[in-house]
Order: C-alpha cells, then sequence, then structure tokens
C-alpha cells in the first residue's frame, strides 16, 4: 500500500490561471515528441493480448501479427531515441504544471444556448430549471491496458463516444417542458415530482438532455484530445488532464483518468489526490475533481451556483480497506472546498457527487463501503436503503468476456439483453462479491444449473458500481434516474444519468 504525501496536493481554485505560454508549450512538445515512442510501444504489444473478437477470427489475427509487428518493432527502434530523451523533460515539467487544464470553446450553437438561458433565467416567468447530469467510466486507456478489458481501437472508440452523446443532444434528448429545459412553477410534471415522489427510471437507449458530463478513464493524451474535439460542439467548458504528476502520487505515468463537460461556466476547480493506494491504481493520479459552476448571470443579486464532484476510486482493493478510506478524504475535501468557495450573496441550488465508486450496495464484501458516511450527507436515488437496490436498477459493470456477442453489440440490442434478467446475468457482474479482486470480477463465470442453464438470483447482473448522488440538503427534485446503454461496445461500464429540477 502507497501512502502519497500531502505536499503533492496542490490547490488552484481558479480555472483561468493556466500556465504561461512557453511553459504550456513545452509540455505539448514534450508531450508530443514522446507519444510516436509510447503509441508504437503500445500498438506492439497490444499485437500479442487480442480481444475476444479477435479470437474468434484467427486468421485477422494471424494477418495483424505477420503484417505490424515488423512495422511496430521498426517504428520502436526509429523513435526510442527521441522518446527516451524527451521523457526526463516531461517529468520535469509535469512537476510544476497546474493539475488540471481547463479548455473553454464556445460554438455558434453553444453561445445561443448560452444566452437564451442566461436572459430566461433573468425574467420572471420561470420558475424552476431542470438539469441533466450523467457519469461514464469511458475505458480510454493506452491500446495494450485497453485490451486487458477486452476492448480496442481507443481513437475510434474516442471519436465515436463522443458522436453519440453529441448527437444525442440534438435529436435524441429526453422530452422537456419547455426549450433548454426551462419550465414553469405549474407544470404538470412539477406537480408529479412534487405530490407523488416518482420518477421515471431504469434502462434507455439514448443520452438525455445534459447540462453536466462526467467521466472516468480518459487516461490517453490523443483520445482525450479526440474525445474533447467533439464534446466542445455541445459543451462549450471542458476540465481535463487532471491529476498530480510526480513519483510519490504515480511513479510519473497515469493522471486521474477524469474529465469534467459543463454547459455552464465554471467558477472554481481544485482536485485533490487520494492519499492510499494499492495495486494498479498505484500507477494512477486518482482523487476527487471539485467543481463549482454558474447557473445564469453572475451579476444577480443573488447568484446561483451548483457543486459537481466527481471521483473514481480503488479498484480490486482486494483484503485491503481502500475504499473507506478515500471515502472519508472525500466528504473532508467536499466540506472543505465550500467553505472555501463560500460567498455571501450565493444560491446553492444543487450539489452532485458521481462517478465510478467501485463497490455496489448488495455485495456483502461492500457492506462497510455502503454503510460509509458519505451517504448519510448524498441520496442514493437507485437505493432503497443499505443492502437493497430498487428492483428497476441494474449492474453497471460487464463480463468482458462476452462484450462482444453480436446481442450487445448497439444501444438498442443491448438494451433489450439487459431488460431481460437471464441475459442480464450472462453480460453484468453480479451483485455477490465478496472480495474485489481480478478472479472475482474479471475471470468470473456464468452461473448454470445442472443442464447448462443460465440461472437468475437477486443479485444476478445487479453490480452497480457507477453512481449519482445529489445532497440532502440542498433543493433537488429528482425527475429521472436512467441506465443508458448508448455507449454499447464502446466501453466496458454503462453510463448513469440523472435529471433532475430545482426550485428557484
Amino acid at each position: 500500500m502507497i501512502q502519497r504525501s500531502k505536499k503533492t496536493m496542490t490547490t488552484f481554485t481558479q480555472p483561468f490561471d493556466c500556465l504561461s505560454w512557453p511553459f504550456n508549450w513545452l509540455m505539448v512538445m514534450a508531450t508530443t515528441l514522446v507519444w510516436p515512442l509510447q503509441s508504437a510501444f503500445s500498438g506492439l504489444i497490444s499485437l500479442f493480448l487480442p480481444t475476444t473478437y479477435e479470437l474468434n477470427k484467427p486468421h485477422i489475427l494471424l494477418f495483424r501479427r505477420l503484417i505490424l509487428l515488423p512495422v511496430y518493432l521498426a517504428l520502436v527502434v526509429i523513435f526510442a531515441p527521441l522518446g527516451l530523451s524527451c521523457i526526463p523533460l516531461r517529468c520535469l515539467l509535469s512537476l510544476l504544471r497546474h493539475p488540471f487544464q481547463y479548455s473553454v470553446i464556445k460554438t455558434a450553437y453553444t453561445s445561443a444556448w448560452e444566452s437564451h438561458v442566461l436572459s430566461s433565467l433573468e425574467g420572471s416567468q420561470y420558475k424552476s430549471y431542470q438539469f441533466g447530469v450523467a457519469t461514464a467510466n469511458v475505458c480510454l486507456l493506452p491500446e495494450f491496458l485497453a485490451r486487458i478489458n477486452n476492448i480496442s481501437h481507443g481513437s475510434t472508440r474516442a471519436r465515436t463516444t463522443g458522436e453519440r452523446i453529441v448527437v444525442d443532444q440534438f435529436f435524441y434528448a429526453a422530452e422537456q417542458n419547455a426549450v433548454f429545459g426551462l419550465s414553469g412553477l405549474n407544470d404538470d410534471h412539477s406537480k408529479k415530482v412534487q405530490v407523488h415522489n416518482t420518477f421515471a427510471a431504469g434502462l434507455d437507449a439514448h443520452f438525455p438532455q445534459l447540462d453536466f458530463l462526467c467521466l472516468q478513464e480518459v487516461f490517453d493524451w490523443n483520445y482525450n484530445k479526440i474525445l474533447r474535439k467533439e464534446l466542445h460542439k455541445v459543451f462549450p467548458y471542458i476540465i481535463h488532464d487532471v491529476g498530480i504528476t510526480s513519483m510519490k502520487s504515480n511513479y510519473f505515468l497515469f493522471n486521474s483518468g477524469l474529465l469534467f463537460a459543463s454547459r455552464h461556466p465554471v467558477l472554481k476547480v481544485d482536485f485533490k489526490c487520494f492519499s492510499t493506494s494499492v495495486a494498479q491504481c498505484r500507477f494512477t493520479s486518482k482523487g476527487l475533481l471539485m467543481v463549482k459552476v454558474l447557473i445564469g448571470s453572475e451579476l444577480a443579486a443573488k447568484r446561483k451556483v451548483g457543486y459537481i464532484f466527481t471521483t473514481h476510486l480503488q479498484a480490486y482493493q482486494g483484503p485491503h480497506s481502500v475504499l473507506c478510506q478515500q471515502l472519508d478524504e472525500i466528504l473532508k475535501w467536499i466540506e472543505e472546498f465550500r467553505q472555501e468557495t463560500k460567498d455571501a450573496k450565493d444560491k446553492v441550488l444543487f450539489d452532485i457527487l458521481c462517478g465510478d465508486l467501485n463497490f455496489d450496495n448488495i455485495s456483502p464484501g461492500d457492506k462497510e463501503n455502503r454503510e460509509h458516511a458519505v451517504f448519510d450527507v448524498y441520496t442514493d436515488p437507485c437505493r432503497m436503503f443499505p443492502g437493497k437496490d430498487h428492483d428497476w436498477t441494474v449492474g453497471t459493470e460487464f463480463k468482458q468476456i462476452f462484450m462482444h456477442d453480436p446481442s450487445v453489440k448497439s444501444p438498442e440490442s443491448l438494451k433489450s439483453s439487459l431488460n431481460d434478467p437471464v441475459l442480464r446475468h450472462r453480460y453484468l457482474l453480479d451483485a455477490d462479491i465478496n472480495e474485489q479482486s481480478m478472479d472475482t470480477l474479471v475471470k468470473v463465470r456464468l452461473k448454470t444449473d445442472a443442464m447448462g442453464n443460465l440461472l437468475t438470483f437477486p443479485s444476478a447482473g445487479k453490480r452497480r458500481i457507477d453512481y449519482v448522488l445529489y445532497r440532502r440538503d440542498t433543493p433537488v427534485d429528482v425527475s429521472g434516474v436512467k441506465f443508458i446503454t448508448r455507449l454499447a461496445s464502446l466501453t466496458d461500464h454503462l453510463p448513469v444519468s440523472m435529471t433532475f429540477s430545482v426550485k428557484f
């Protein structure tokens, strides 16, 4: 178990206080010069890590190895001198960089959207606003590491992931009560939420209209760039390349993998790196990304703001109690961030905590985690009580070996399969984990009867490790919680979305 020095936890509360351009240029140059060697090495190793799809097509696998093996070997030899010589420079610059990058790109569409919302919120005809937030682990690791998760072709997946999310915002967004999610106080939908305290829930093949998008495992530098290019078509404000890089925090290897995209302006940002991690997570800078966003006008007498916190906890903790320690730190950092960014003129509309928490609400081995104090502060709309989820919930982590089955390759077919309890057991991990390990979570076998038929049981396909939580003391009315199949075949997780309205 590695104890990370608290000295690496640096605060940057102003996202606009970016690196000076010469420093930024040097960092980009060093990363760019290392990338060809890194990419060639990853491609070389990937030839010996076939996915189940490739194993079913041995002639293609053989052809790839015969053709690409000498090519990748030659590229490694060619780029090794330049790449290796630039690695020390990149490591040195990494010690001086901010723990996040902030990108703002506005299009005609996003500018019009923002202007409309701003003018509408300043009017007296609107009394509430409906927001949408989603979280997704997109598994954009370097190619050879993604293949360990039975996924390949990262650049194509990055582009397609962004495209599908963006297309949904234009053509498949959930029906709103008014344009851009603005709604009146007395509309029928608001009455339903307030009086009956019910909301739409279950599986959906498309993302709803989103104000905020929280992603995990956007580790690869090149895939990050490809994904952001697509997301900026809808989300003008993106925080990416998040993490603290040093020998103590991540051995100069992978950042946190967190990415935050928003339609609304960002006011404050901070990132804290977990002090404790084990196994493969020692080589990443996992932690908590904390963001304060502006809703409406900065000049309003009572400025409307919201908080979004996103994280990715320890995976495969084994016999260690790392997850609870990380949850302790999350609660501590959230309270500190809220106090540090508190302003007397602010009206806090919402406080959302989301991400890949790597434990579920049912498994015996996760009892300590699901009873953590974080659930006294935040509400999980998917749980009835500790140890029991609502019947409409499904797991969010795939059994990776079956990811390439034809019946789950498209969003619609995946949704259909997961609506079937038997097939759900085939494709999603079961919530019966006693100890988190590669053997229990990756090298899993289907449970069958004596005749070889798949078994169904209450926790089958119910390992739900991706969460969207809301703070209990904020005026949030949940109107929908959905498990999204839109990224079928692109990642080994199901995204989760929550729509909610807030009264002004």
